[in-house]
């Protein structure tokens, strides 16, 4: 599966710009389940940088700042355990 991911930012004259526009691939975590990692940053409050979070290992959290994923799972789909 794959989601659009669109970032914003702003330029040197305070105007708004797609910083990223881009699909992102999800990851099966387990058999009809899928993840896309869409947002982090390394500290709150976040700081928009150059560097793109997506290209990132970030696993399930971020030391000190926020994450943001996207996650599908298909029908039928149980819990682990269960």
């Amino acid at each position: 599966m794959k989601i659009r991911r669109v970032v914003t930012g702003h330029d040197e004259n305070g105007r708004a710009v797609v910083k990223w526009d881009k699909e992102i691939e999800s990851v099966s975590g387990r058999p009809g389940f899928y993840r896309a990692e869409m947002w982090a940053s390394k500290q709150l409050p976040p700081v928009l940088t150059d560097e793109d979070p997506t290209k990132w290992e970030v696993g399930t959290a971020i030391g000190g700042g926020p994450y943001f994923e996207s996650s599908n799972s298909t029908r039928g789909l149980q819990a682990v355990g269960m």
